[in-house]
């Protein structure tokens, strides 16, 4: 995150922060004009013209200052200076000069932190600028293809109701997707209940088969319970056979023995008439 130089209200002071800017770089200026004077004054001159001083500014440090504005910085700077035969020139003193380079090294050393935090709090506005621009430009590329579509839905009106059709057609489409959707989820139940019926048929299944193999055991039971039943009706009917033979018998025991008591009582019957008519 950039740092940003803040005033009393708290916003960015931009003013303040070009003024600094403006001020390191004066500051940086008068620093060369001074350091320019000095190697001069070690070479052995005692006095120089502005143009002179201008010029070692620029071989030293590859500017382009001019005499005018060196003549301004040394004016500035309060450097001594006279004039001989109409021709204005600097008096270079060590001691005069050792004070200008430790007053501007002093006041740069104060500067120093505020350009700082105003060059961290402006890095990047290259970028952004950069990235502003792209933005204007895709913008302008949006609205001129804004403006041909524009054209074109203008020229191919006659498809408006074609696109309607088209747009019902795709929310039909997507009706019938949704449709689509439905019946599946239900077959995906039905899937599911059909899988679980299929367990309770095989499960109800079993249950049969487990009732038929017991009934079956019950009808093998009871078919072997009703041929003994046969066997003893047989013998019950064989029984009583014999016992009406043995009934008819005595039936017949019974007439024979009812016909001799009747022959005798006829037979007294008769005695008795025969007694009558004598």
């Amino acid at each position: 995150m950039r740092p940003t130089i803040h005033t009393q209200g708290g916003g960015l002071d931009r003013d303040r922060a070009v003024q600094a800017l403006m001020k390191l770089g004066h500051l940086k200026d008068a620093a060369l004009v001074a350091e320019a004077a000095m190697m001069l004054l070690d070479e052995g001159a005692a006095r120089a013209k502005a143009g002179e001083i201008a010029d070692r500014v620029n071989l030293e440090n590859g500017t382009d200052m001019s005499p005018p504005v060196a003549g301004k910085i040394l004016s500035a700077l309060n450097i001594r200076s006279v004039t001989s035969s109409g021709i204005k020139r600097i008096v270079l003193e060590q001691a005069q000069l050792s004070d200008v380079q430790a007053a501007l090294r002093r006041k740069l050393d104060e500067l120093e932190p505020r350009c700082r935090q105003t060059l961290e709090a402006y890095d990047g506005l290259v970028s952004d600028i950069a990235g502003l621009e792209a933005k204007i430009r895709r913008c302008d590329e949006l609205d001129d293809r804004r403006i041909k579509l524009e054209k074109y839905a203008e020229d191919h009106s006659h498809l408006t109701f074609a696109v309607g059709r088209l747009e019902q057609q795709h929310s039909w489409l997507n009706g019938q997707v949704a449709r689509r959707d439905e019946l599946k989820a239900e077959n995906e139940r039905l899937q599911v209940r059909l899988g679980q019926e299929d367990g309770d048929l095989e499960r109800s299944i079993a249950a049969l088969s487990e009732e038929k193999e017991k009934r079956s055991r019950l009808s093998t039971r009871a078919n072997h319970d009703l041929e003994v039943e046969k066997r003893l009706m047989a013998t019950v009917e064989r029984r009583a056979a014999g016992s009406r033979a043995q009934l008819k018998k005595a039936e017949k025991m019974a007439e024979a023995m009812s016909l001799l008591e009747m022959r005798g009582e006829l037979n007294e019957l008769k005695e008795q008439m025969k007694a009558l008519r004598k």
